[in-house]
């Protein structure tokens, strides 16, 4: 495994999956079925894309006036455009695993940073030359160190309403949002959690989101 040393500006994901008591041979112990670890991570990567897709919408709606003087409000919206769609190039790319213990399953993950690369790469092509020294790559520095919090509180709430009535089962939690640490969100799934009313839906909510706005 990676021995990746993480930032105050990291978001940390501890993700803990019990399995399912099964008794054999005399011993009763604990199997986490493959389809239960896909589902959990498909509703991970549904929170994370829902949650890229709002911090690049976000800065393009507060930075507009900025944008536009620099680039003309045409290659804005082209870019806003681009940048909405290259997020779902990520897709199952939003994590970084750093660990899995034994025991159940516990992974340790970190949050990759789509939104930021996305919005990076993307304001770069709308400039010939000059991007570092641009007011917009001021912008977007200070807008990643602040939005840190709340894209850990975002993603949290989504997972939280992805497993919907399995409250009891699935537990989400953010651990710590100290200055000088990672931000953790601590996900604990329970063998109480049956494997078929957890639905695998075929588009993200992001992607549905993106269909009924036309973006």
């Amino acid at each position: 495994m990676m021995n990746y040393e993480a930032t105050s500006h990291d978001i940390r994901m501890i993700i803990n999956v019990k399995g399912n008591r099964r008794q054999g041979n005399n011993n009763l112990g604990r199997i986490v079925e493959p389809k239960l670890l896909i589902q959990v991570f498909d509703s991970i990567e549904n929170a994370l894309y829902e949650s890229d897709r709002n911090d690049v919408i976000d800065f393009f709606r507060r930075y507009e006036r900025d944008i536009e003087y620099e680039i003309g409000e045409e290659i804005y919206k082209l870019s806003r455009d681009a940048a909405i769609h290259r997020i779902r190039e990520y897709r199952h790319n939003r994590l970084l695993i750093n660990n899995a213990r034994d025991g159940s399953i516990e992974f340790e993950a970190f949050v990759i940073a789509v939104a930021a690369l996305t919005l990076s790469s993307t304001l770069k092509e709308s400039f010939k030359e000059g991007y570092k020294k641009s007011i917009l790559h001021e912008r977007l520095s200070e807008y990643i160190r602040e939005m840190i919090d709340n894209k850990t509180l975002y993603i949290a709430e989504k997972l939280r309403k992805a497993f919907g009535k399995k409250k009891r089962t699935v537990q989400v939690n953010v651990e710590q949002l100290s200055d000088n640490r990672p931000k953790e969100i601590k996900i604990t799934v329970h063998e109480e959690l049956i494997l078929k009313e957890l639905e695998k839906p075929e588009l993200t909510l992001g992607e549905i989101v993106d269909k009924r706005k036309g973006l």
